[in-house]
């Protein structure tokens, strides 16, 4: 019993139940449909001794179903496609130039599944969020350590360290009078801040430069796919319409973007060797 409430919403925020589904409300749909949060941004890259510069715009979604796991909590099936664009004109990009003055094929943001476990935690402190007037407030800052997929011996042009070490930084908002109904609504709209600070991308083609990548993004959620802008929806027709629907089923191991351009460049690597070898192995022609 007892605990302090959300003003005009009947919420108790010590009931991690309560903070749970609320949660899911703001991140997706408790009736099961797709979801999309929208990211707009930029990328930056950050180096000592000089002032960041931007490198790209940043413009896609992570497109969510959550559902239910039987004990109280949810299981969320994602997948997410963001595309970078020029700087300046704001056009999804194929090729940039990178500092060695090479071009370099990009490798827009294309992962499949994003799944996540939102158990239920029997402890009032679960996902309670920070409430400020009408502002609640849910903060997550993940930090990351892992053994690369690209180990610099096998990679080094696009890798720098065995380790992937990086961040990602969410803050995800809603408005306190959303929650007024009993039940509220099984969507409520929301923002969130996206932060991520990463290694050069294994695309870039940089091999040991140094500093890091900032990604800012502002995100809204959106109920459909044809409420998100003509470009991006045009660009995941032609190149993945997958992406246009969240997953029914689990499965894993989750993307991400090392190990899907692992995946495309191994492939693009093998295919190179299936076509040349013959060239190769080829005697030279008879002397006439």
């Amino acid at each position: 019993g007892g605990g302090h409430g959300v003003e005009g919403a009947a919420w108790n925020v010590s009931d991690p139940k309560q903070n749970l589904d609320a949660f899911m409300r703001v991140r997706g749909n408790l009736n099961g449909n797709s979801t999309f949060m929208h990211m707009t941004g930029w990328v930056y890259h950050l180096k000592d001794e000089a002032k960041a510069h931007p490198l790209f715009q940043i413009d896609g979604f992570n497109v969510a179903r959550s559902v239910p796991d039987g004990l109280g909590g949810y299981r969320l099936l994602s997948r997410e496609i963001v595309f970078y664009k020029d700087a300046q004109t704001g056009e999804v990009i194929d090729q940039w130039t990178n500092s060695k003055g090479r071009k370099v094929e990009v490798c827009h943001v294309a992962n499949d599944p994003v799944n996540q476990r939102f158990p239920l935690i029997m402890d009032k402190t679960f996902l309670a969020p920070t409430v400020k007037g009408q502002t609640v407030n849910w903060d997550f800052d993940i930090w990351l350590d892992y053994t690369s997929a690209l180990p610099v011996s096998e990679y080094p042009q696009s890798s720098r360290s065995d380790r992937y070490v990086g961040g990602e930084m969410f803050s995800f908002s809603a408005i306190a009078k959303d929650f007024m109904h009993s039940p509220p609504p099984p969507s409520i709209d929301s923002h969130c801040s996206w932060v991520r600070v990463g290694q050069i991308l294994p695309w870039m083609e940089e091999g040991s430069a140094a500093g890091w990548l900032v990604y800012h993004t502002s995100t809204f959620k959106v109920d459909s796919f044809d409420l998100l802008p003509d470009d991006i929806q045009r660009e995941v027709m032609r190149r993945a319409p997958q992406y246009a629907d969240a997953p029914y089923e689990w499965s894993e191991p989750n993307d991400t973007s090392w190990a899907v351009w692992k995946k495309m460049n191994d492939r693009r690597e093998q295919a190179l060797r299936d076509h040349v070898q013959p060239l190769i192995d080829t005697p030279p022609p008879p002397p006439p």
